[in-house]
């Protein structure tokens, strides 16, 4: 998630939360100049205030973006992306979801489709499961730290709580790892 524009920090969105603050860290201890924002942060990023929008991106060259989590995502991804690109952010990598694609549902990819509309260079991100989200949780921290999960293979549920056989299983994931190989020459990228 390099900038193309030199050293220009990495503004993360979401930089305190349950996958940003992974992605600081990573960044960081890479030599990479992180900007990590949220509502709580110094320099603050709201997605409902557009006021906070210019001082977040001022100067960045990439951005990590974890939406807005609610029905208004991609109308707020919709008025930011452009908005990051026109400030001068050459690349928005967005966090998406696996099942949004696989969903058959427009709607769910209304966000990504803000992104790569944005007119910048794009890298949409579809992780299966965090595999930080794992060894947080008091269930599944003791298999993943033993380096061993088991779950029950070959099926996966569609919206419509049908059961599927699922068209391309992947091994849990984090954020960090999505974006390793990511290219920053090309305008967009979806892994």
């Amino acid at each position: 998630m390099e900038s193309t524009g030199g050293h220009r920090p990495i503004l993360v969105i979401g930089g305190t939360g349950k996958t940003g603050r992974h992605v600081v860290d990573r960044l960081r201890r890479r030599g990479k100049e992180v900007r990590a924002l949220s509502r709580s942060t110094p320099v603050p990023f709201d997605w409902f205030d557009e006021s906070t929008w210019k001082t977040a991106v001022s100067g960045a060259g990439a951005a990590y973006l974890v939406d807005a989590q609610n029905e208004h995502a991609a109308e707020r991804m919709r008025a930011f992306a452009p908005f990051a690109v026109a400030q001068g952010v050459e690349r928005l990598v967005l966090l998406s979801a696996r099942g949004w694609a696989d969903s058959g549902d427009p709607g769910m990819l209304a966000t990504e489709d803000a992104v790569r509309d944005s007119g910048g260079a794009w890298t949409i991100l579809r992780p299966t499961w965090f595999m930080q989200g794992f060894a947080e949780d008091d269930l599944m921290r003791a298999p993943v730290l033993a380096g061993e999960v088991r779950l029950r293979p070959g099926t996966a549920w569609s919206r419509s709580s049908t059961p599927r056989t699922s068209p391309r299983p992947r091994p849990p994931s984090s954020p960090v790892r999505e974006m390793r190989g990511v290219p920053t020459s090309c305008p967009g990228h979806v892994r």
